[in-house]
């Protein structure tokens, strides 16, 4: 059979962000209360969604309480709107 197309894989995506990396995020935000940053994500409309909730209910870890996430566009925003540690 001749009209075999033969490659590899592309390497797995994952998240943008590594756990380590999502936590220096939320922690430059709590430096900077009620201002929004875009955070990196490359999921699908339904990932982006679910990430956005678990950030605003305080059930992502890297974040924890105080955070407040919405997604426009597939564009996942953040703020920390909790109080100073």
């Amino acid at each position: 059979m001749s009209d075999i197309e033969w490659a590899d894989p592309p390497a797995s995506r994952g998240g943008q962000l590594t756990r380590r990396e999502l936590r220096e995020f939320a922690d430059a935000l709590r430096g900077r209360p009620d201002q929004w940053a875009i955070l990196p994500t490359n999921g699908s409309y339904e990932a982006v969604r679910a990430l956005t909730s678990r950030i605003s209910r305080g059930r992502q870890s890297a974040f924890g309480e105080g955070f407040e996430a919405i997604s426009r566009r597939g564009v996942v925003y953040v703020r920390f709107v909790g109080e100073a540690q």
